[in-house]
């Protein structure tokens, strides 16, 4: 899953991290998890560690912005 290789590989100091520097995960997606519990849990878990992420969804239908 990308958001627990962001939190556990991107977001740490030895790759650029700084403290007391917020965190931000731009997520874009067609909207559709494979796994949404999964997804939900790993999300909840990169906030709880203080990233904050946006998801951009994108479709034929309709584009929109979510942030947390």
């Amino acid at each position: 899953m990308f958001v627990s290789f962001a939190t556990d590989v991107m977001f740490q100091p030895g790759n650029g991290d700084r403290p007391n520097v917020p965190n931000y995960l731009v997520i874009l997606t067609d909207g559709n998890s494979d796994n949404a519990t999964l997804t939900w849990n790993e999300a909840m878990r990169a906030r709880a560690r203080g990233i904050n992420i946006i998801t951009v969804s994108i479709s034929a239908h309709r584009c929109s912005v979510n942030s947390s």
